[in-house]
Order: structure tokens, then sequence, then C-alpha cells
């Protein structure tokens, strides 16, 4: 190998860093574009690209002879704060205030089931009675008694159907309160 003069040395170290930064640029745009292309998407949380800097190996025994020698992505970040609230016309429409997220289940799948979480809360009710979300994925939650005690510790699809006696024609009203308990009220049989 032929030896590399300082010159030499230097010009590389310079396009490296060059490199570094268009490449940690291309990263935070990327996380822009995403948040624009999401912008309008219910329960869309923005992210942010995360750098540092890197610093050449002289810095320690020599203070201010080398300077950055690029930047590096450590990561995207999703900004987890809170998001407006909107009213909606539909009362199947859900949001959370504060931490946490809705669980849903993906349809059909085999084997282990593939939950997704989101914030949206932008539900239907599906021809099978259960509550779904506009990807048709199955709402979870966990089984409650008439006075709000846990009785069942695995999430299973909240199926309105079942609850209404196999027909959604029965349901005279349906709320659901803050913590998440959902009320039925049937109709009166005529």
């Amino acid at each position: 190998a032929l030896p590399i003069c300082n010159h030499t040395k230097r010009a590389l170290i310079m396009m490296k860093t060059s490199l570094s930064g268009i490449t940690a640029a291309s990263r935070d745009l990327s996380a822009i574009s995403n948040n624009l292309a999401n912008a309008l998407t219910n329960g869309f949380k923005r992210s942010t690209a995360q750098f540092n800097d890197v610093m050449g190996s002289s810095a320690s025994e020599r203070p201010g002879a080398d300077f950055g020698l690029g930047a590096l992505t450590i990561g995207i970040r999703r900004n987890q704060t809170q998001g407006t609230i909107e009213t909606t016309d539909n009362a199947l429409d859900l949001a959370i205030n504060g931490d946490g997220y809705f669980t849903f289940r993906e349809p059909n799948t085999e084997g282990e089931p593939m939950y997704v979480y989101s914030r949206s809360g932008k539900l239907t009710i599906g021809n099978d009675g259960n509550l779904t979300d506009q990807n048709g994925r199955l709402l979870m939650g966990l089984g409650v008694s008439a006075n709000g005690t846990v009785i069942s510790t695995a999430p299973t699809p909240i199926d309105l159907k079942m609850v209404a006696g196999g027909n959604l024609n029965n349901v005279a009203s349906l709320t659901i309160d803050a913590k998440g308990v959902i009320t039925m009220t049937r109709r009166s049989e005529e």
C-alpha cells in the first residue's frame, strides 16, 4: 500500500465529514416528509431526528486542535405530547386524553395475535359486531362486570353484537365513559 500524505488524509476526513452531514440531513428530511405526509392522519404523532457530533480522536489530547468530524443520527424520536381533540358527528369517534393507546388486533392472523397500538379512535361497527378501526383491525378490551371489576386478563375483541343478544337492532343506546367502560341499553321487547 502506498503511504497517504497529510493533505490526502485531510481531504478524506473532509469528504467523510461532508458525507455524514448529508446523511444526517437526509434522515432529517425523511422524518419531516413523514410528518407532512401524515399531518391529517387521526392520532398521528410527529417525529424528529436526533443527532450527535462525531469528534476527532485527538480532541481529548489537544483540545481545539480537531473540529467535529460530522454528525451521527442517533434515532428518530416521536413526540408524545397531547394533540388537539376534535369533536365529530360520529358517536364512535373516541379520543384518549393523556397517556395511552388503543389496542387493536389484526384480523384473521394465524398463530400468535398481532397487536397494533394507535391513538386514532375513529371506530366503526364491523359486520360481525366488533368495534374496528378504519383498517378493519379489531379494538381490544378487557371484560368487566356490571360493577366495573375486570373479569378477564387477556384482551379480547369488543363484540357489541354478542352483548346485544346477537342483534344490533336491539340496541337502544351505547355509551363509553372516560375510563373506557362501554354501557349498552337494549330496546325493550314489544
